[in-house]
């Protein structure tokens, strides 16, 4: 009877864990790993209000690195059918970060447990001869450093990952330098924020924190009552500390808080800051629109069998970029706003169903939960719809009050294309009208030349005429 529960068992388990499809294609786009507070007042020695000492201002803690290696260990396990990651293929998968220190170094970390040390081939004999820099003259400590080596191209054959840097106009477009009229829109945003929800928040706020900030951090009431110093410099420390697993118990047993409470309260300053102040659902639509067409282009040349194209593609991002992918989806497809802690990613998985080969679907995935599952055409038109055009992005961006500010360096590849077609065009028609008037002008020089010519000729003759008459006469 046991033998016959362990095989009932064993084909239970394996129908609650067996899939009715395959994983074809996953987009992955995560915010950087726990970090340093962006500002430490200037010092030098990288203290906070709390007294904490970090390496520097925003930097990649090691607690940040650890986030992101955990989650390399869950993309190894997840995808492991879909990716060979006993090799690394360049062809297989495709790794960008935006252009910051901690989230390059997020994403390394990512890598480095997805790709474990000992998955680079050996050197071979010829190889290892010929592994040495141009460099003259090597210390004997050196090369004794190279013998433990053995054949080994870094130790333990540790991967060395490619990571490119992000086209900012496609990852970051809410930036004031990519997008010139954000400076004019993001103003607008904050002082409609400033007049209302920023009073409500601060009144709250200060009524229930407000007198022990102050005993605690011996602040003043302009301090606790100024938004920015709650979400710039009061909130970054909280959360950094309380993210890297520093001791807040002193602050919590001198205030009387209660941390989970105060917590919440500090995130949700950050998230006023971050959905009301410096991006909308207009502005939010907009700086995905480039990420999701590029999303389905990955997608659709899944499904069409293109020839390299890459099973897996890596964003490192942070966590306005995140909440770009947050606006489009609610808008498109309904789905709640969060907030984005560090370390914070999203999915969009293209599954294959296994038994109806030509049926495609995709699942949305933010930190581990599935937020929507849906046929795949079905949602390419969706995002299709809402995407908006380069045409639209840069009328947004360069509205026509704005038009002297556009320079090559911050035009769009459309719109340089727009500006050199219209400027050898007009040279065309140009050089077109010039050399009909130049025809035309020597046409009637040249008819006005003839006959002057003509003339010429016919007092010739004349002249010719009397003079032989008159020799004829002598004669």
């Amino acid at each position: 009877m046991n033998i016959f529960r362990i095989i009932f068992l064993i084909f239970f388990i394996y129908f609650i864990n067996s899939s009715d499809s395959d994983i074809v294609f996953v987009y992955e786009h995560v915010r950087h790993g726990a970090r340093s507070p962006l500002f430490l007042n200037g010092n030098t020695k990288y203290l906070d209000a709390f007294g904490t000492q970090w390496e520097g201002a925003s930097t990649l803690t090691n607690v940040g690195k650890r986030e992101h290696y955990v989650l390399g260990i869950h993309n190894r396990l997840k995808y492991s059918s879909l990716i060979n990651f006993t090799k690394y293929d360049y062809q297989e998968i495709k790794v960008y970060s935006t252009n910051s220190g901690r989230t390059i170094q997020s994403i390394q970390a990512e890598l480095h447990a997805m790709y474990l040390p000992g998955t680079i081939p050996k050197l071979t004999k010829e190889q290892l001869l010929a592994a040495y820099p141009p460099f003259q003259n090597l210390s004997s400590e050196v090369l004794d450093e190279v013998a433990k080596l053995n054949d080994s191209t870094i130790i333990n054959d540790i991967n060395v990952f490619p990571i490119q840097m992000s086209d900012p106009k496609k990852v970051r477009l809410n930036e004031p330098e990519n997008c010139p009229f954000m400076k004019q829109y993001q103003a607008e945003l904050e002082n409609k924020t400033r007049s209302g929800i920023i009073i409500d928040f601060v009144k709250n706020f200060t009524s229930k924190y407000g007198e022990k900030l102050k005993q605690v951090l011996n602040k003043t009431d302009k301090d606790i009552n100024d938004f920015d110093y709650i979400e710039i410099d009061l909130a970054e420390d909280v959360l950094c500390n309380y993210n890297d697993g520093n001791n807040l118990t002193d602050f919590i047993k001198k205030t009387g808080f209660d941390l989970d409470e105060f917590i919440e309260d500090n995130r949700l300053s950050k998230n006023i800051h971050l959905y009301h102040m410096n991006i909308d659902e207009k502005t939010g639509i907009m700086s995905a629109s480039p990420s999701m067409r590029e999303i389905i282009n990955y997608m659709d040349n899944i499904i069409n069998n293109k020839s390299q194209a890459p099973k897996m593609v890596m964003q490192g991002g942070h966590d306005d970029t995140i909440s770009y992918f947050q606006y489009f989806m609610k808008h498109v497809f309904n789905i709640p706003i969060q907030y984005i802690p560090f370390a914070s990613n999203i999915y969009f998985e293209l599954h294959k169903n296994k038994s109806e080969s030509d049926k495609f679907y995709i699942e949305y995935i933010l930190d581990g939960v599935t937020k929507l599952k849906m046929d795949y055409p079905e949602f390419k038109t969706k995002v299709l719809e809402a995407v908006w055009s380069d045409e639209k992005i840069n009328k947004f961006c360069y509205p026509p009050e704005k038009e002297d500010e556009k320079t090559d360096e911050n035009k769009t590849e459309y719109e340089k294309y727009k500006t050199y077609t219209i400027a050898l065009l007009s040279t065309t028609i140009f050089l077109f009208i010039s050399t009909v008037v130049f025809i035309i002008l020597f046409i009637l020089f040249y008819k006005k030349t003839k006959k002057y010519s003509g003339n010429l000729l016919t007092n010739d003759s004349t002249l010719n005429g009397k003079a032989n008459n008159e020799l004829q006469l002598i004669e």
